[in-house]
Protein backbone atom coordinates (compact mmCIF):
# COMPACT_ATOMS: atom_id res chain seq x y z
CA UNK A 1 0.00 0.00 0.00
CA UNK A 2 1.39 3.31 -1.07
CA UNK A 3 0.74 6.43 1.00
CA UNK A 4 -0.11 9.71 -0.63
CA UNK A 5 1.63 12.92 0.38
CA UNK A 6 -0.89 13.93 3.10
CA UNK A 7 -0.77 10.48 4.68
CA UNK A 8 3.04 10.60 4.79
CA UNK A 9 2.97 14.00 6.49
CA UNK A 10 0.50 12.74 9.13
CA UNK A 11 2.60 9.56 9.66
CA UNK A 12 5.79 11.60 10.10
CA UNK A 13 4.11 13.99 12.54
CA UNK A 14 2.81 11.06 14.61
CA UNK A 15 6.27 9.45 14.70
CA UNK A 16 7.84 12.77 15.73
CA UNK A 17 5.22 13.22 18.51
CA UNK A 18 5.85 9.68 19.74
CA UNK A 19 9.61 10.34 19.81
CA UNK A 20 9.06 13.54 21.82
CA UNK A 21 6.83 11.75 24.32
CA UNK A 22 9.35 8.92 24.73
CA UNK A 23 12.22 11.40 25.22
CA UNK A 24 10.15 13.24 27.86
CA UNK A 25 9.40 9.97 29.69
CA UNK A 26 13.05 8.87 29.56
CA UNK A 27 14.05 12.26 31.01
CA UNK A 28 11.92 11.49 34.08
CA UNK A 29 8.81 13.45 33.06
CA UNK A 30 10.13 16.90 33.98
CA UNK A 31 7.36 19.48 34.50
CA UNK A 32 6.40 21.42 31.41
CA UNK A 33 4.30 24.07 33.17
CA UNK A 34 4.35 25.86 36.51
CA UNK A 35 1.23 23.96 37.62
CA UNK A 36 2.88 20.63 36.83
CA UNK A 37 5.96 21.72 38.79
CA UNK A 38 3.86 22.58 41.87
CA UNK A 39 1.87 19.33 41.70
CA UNK A 40 5.07 17.29 41.35
CA UNK A 41 6.64 19.09 44.33
CA UNK A 42 3.46 18.46 46.37
CA UNK A 43 3.66 14.72 45.62
CA UNK A 44 7.37 14.63 46.53
CA UNK A 45 6.61 16.36 49.88
CA UNK A 46 3.58 14.09 50.55
CA UNK A 47 1.19 17.04 50.52
CA UNK A 48 -2.26 16.30 49.08
CA UNK A 49 -3.11 19.75 47.66
CA UNK A 50 -1.38 23.11 47.86
CA UNK A 51 -3.05 26.49 47.71
CA UNK A 52 -0.85 29.34 46.52
CA UNK A 53 -0.65 32.20 49.02
CA UNK A 54 1.98 34.43 47.41
CA UNK A 55 4.52 34.32 44.58
CA UNK A 56 7.36 36.83 44.35
CA UNK A 57 10.71 37.23 42.61
CA UNK A 58 13.93 36.47 44.45
CA UNK A 59 16.48 38.76 42.77
CA UNK A 60 19.18 36.90 40.83
CA UNK A 61 17.93 33.51 42.10
CA UNK A 62 14.54 32.86 40.52
CA UNK A 63 11.20 33.00 42.32
CA UNK A 64 9.69 31.98 45.65
CA UNK A 65 6.14 30.77 46.07
CA UNK A 66 4.44 30.46 49.47
CA UNK A 67 1.95 27.60 49.63
CA UNK A 68 -0.67 26.53 52.18
CA UNK A 69 -2.00 23.07 52.97
CA UNK A 70 -4.47 23.19 55.85
CA UNK A 71 -2.65 24.95 58.69
CA UNK A 72 0.85 24.38 57.27
CA UNK A 73 2.80 26.77 55.07
CA UNK A 74 5.55 25.84 52.65
CA UNK A 75 8.12 27.93 50.85
CA UNK A 76 9.20 26.67 47.44
CA UNK A 77 12.15 28.19 45.57
CA UNK A 78 12.25 27.61 41.83
CA UNK A 79 14.15 28.74 38.77
CA UNK A 80 12.53 28.13 35.42
CA UNK A 81 10.69 24.83 35.88
CA UNK A 82 13.23 23.43 38.33
CA UNK A 83 12.43 23.28 42.04
CA UNK A 84 15.54 24.39 43.90
CA UNK A 85 14.34 23.86 47.46
CA UNK A 86 11.16 23.28 49.48
CA UNK A 87 10.82 23.99 53.21
CA UNK A 88 8.06 23.92 55.78
CA UNK A 89 7.79 27.55 56.94
CA UNK A 90 4.87 27.66 59.33
CA UNK A 91 2.45 25.44 61.19
CA UNK A 92 -0.67 26.05 63.23
CA UNK A 93 -2.21 28.38 60.66
CA UNK A 94 0.43 31.17 60.83
CA UNK A 95 3.48 31.92 58.71
CA UNK A 96 5.87 34.86 59.12
CA UNK A 97 8.75 35.06 56.64
CA UNK A 98 10.92 37.72 55.04
CA UNK A 99 9.86 39.00 51.67
CA UNK A 100 12.28 37.75 49.02
CA UNK A 101 11.34 40.63 46.74
CA UNK A 102 12.08 43.61 49.01
CA UNK A 103 14.91 43.56 51.54
CA UNK A 104 13.64 44.20 55.06
CA UNK A 105 9.96 43.55 54.39
CA UNK A 106 8.15 40.73 56.18
CA UNK A 107 5.16 38.67 55.00
CA UNK A 108 2.55 37.08 57.25
CA UNK A 109 -0.17 34.64 56.21
CA UNK A 110 -2.89 33.19 58.39
CA UNK A 111 -5.91 30.93 58.24
CA UNK A 112 -7.88 33.46 60.30
CA UNK A 113 -10.10 36.07 58.70
CA UNK A 114 -8.08 39.02 60.04
CA UNK A 115 -8.91 42.55 58.97
CA UNK A 116 -5.57 44.03 60.09
CA UNK A 117 -2.27 42.97 61.59
CA UNK A 118 0.78 44.43 63.28
CA UNK A 119 4.13 42.92 64.09
CA UNK A 120 6.74 43.76 66.70
CA UNK A 121 10.10 42.38 65.66
CA UNK A 122 13.82 42.72 65.99
CA UNK A 123 16.99 41.35 64.52
CA UNK A 124 18.76 39.31 67.17
CA UNK A 125 22.08 41.14 67.14
CA UNK A 126 20.44 44.58 67.41
CA UNK A 127 18.85 46.08 70.48
CA UNK A 128 16.23 48.06 68.56
CA UNK A 129 12.68 46.68 68.28
CA UNK A 130 10.19 47.83 65.65
CA UNK A 131 6.40 47.74 65.54
CA UNK A 132 4.97 47.90 62.04
CA UNK A 133 1.38 47.82 60.77
CA UNK A 134 0.67 45.33 58.00
CA UNK A 135 -0.55 46.25 54.54
CA UNK A 136 -3.17 43.73 53.34
CA UNK A 137 -2.14 42.00 50.10
CA UNK A 138 -5.03 39.62 49.78
CA UNK A 139 -7.06 37.07 51.67
CA UNK A 140 -5.34 36.82 55.10
CA UNK A 141 -1.96 37.92 53.68
CA UNK A 142 -0.08 40.97 54.99
CA UNK A 143 3.17 42.73 54.03
CA UNK A 144 5.06 44.64 56.70
CA UNK A 145 7.32 47.31 55.18
CA UNK A 146 10.91 47.58 56.37
CA UNK A 147 11.19 49.96 59.35
CA UNK A 148 13.26 53.13 58.99
CA UNK A 149 15.88 52.02 61.55
CA UNK A 150 16.70 48.80 59.70
CA UNK A 151 20.07 48.99 57.93
CA UNK A 152 20.27 48.01 54.27
CA UNK A 153 22.85 45.34 55.17
CA UNK A 154 20.55 43.74 57.77
CA UNK A 155 17.56 43.89 55.40
CA UNK A 156 19.52 42.18 52.64
CA UNK A 157 20.86 39.56 55.05
CA UNK A 158 17.32 38.82 56.22
CA UNK A 159 15.96 38.60 52.65
CA UNK A 160 18.75 36.33 51.42
CA UNK A 161 18.84 34.00 54.44
CA UNK A 162 17.67 30.46 53.83
CA UNK A 163 16.90 30.09 57.58
CA UNK A 164 15.54 33.55 58.54
CA UNK A 165 14.08 32.28 61.82
CA UNK A 166 17.65 32.24 63.14
CA UNK A 167 17.94 35.98 62.47
CA UNK A 168 14.79 37.63 63.83
CA UNK A 169 12.20 37.33 66.60
CA UNK A 170 8.63 38.57 66.26
CA UNK A 171 5.24 38.92 67.90
CA UNK A 172 2.40 39.01 65.39
CA UNK A 173 -1.01 40.38 66.41
CA UNK A 174 -4.06 39.79 64.23
CA UNK A 175 -7.17 41.94 64.63
CA UNK A 176 -10.79 41.47 63.52
CA UNK A 177 -13.09 43.96 61.81
CA UNK A 178 -14.03 45.70 65.06
CA UNK A 179 -10.44 45.92 66.29
CA UNK A 180 -10.62 42.95 68.68
CA UNK A 181 -7.45 40.89 69.06
CA UNK A 182 -8.00 37.54 67.31
CA UNK A 183 -4.62 36.01 67.99
CA UNK A 184 -1.12 36.85 69.18
CA UNK A 185 1.73 34.61 68.07
CA UNK A 186 5.44 34.81 68.86
CA UNK A 187 8.28 33.16 67.06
Amino acid sequence: MRLNRKQKIVRNLLVAALCLILAWVWAGCPPLTRGMMLRQAARENLVPVWEQVCDEPWPDRGRVVYLRCGGDYWQLWYKGMEVVRTDLRGTGGIMVAPSRETAGDLLAATNLDAASAEITWNIRWQEETWTVAGEPLGDALFRFPAPEGLTAKDGTRLRDSVWPERIFDYTLRLYGNTGELLEEVSG
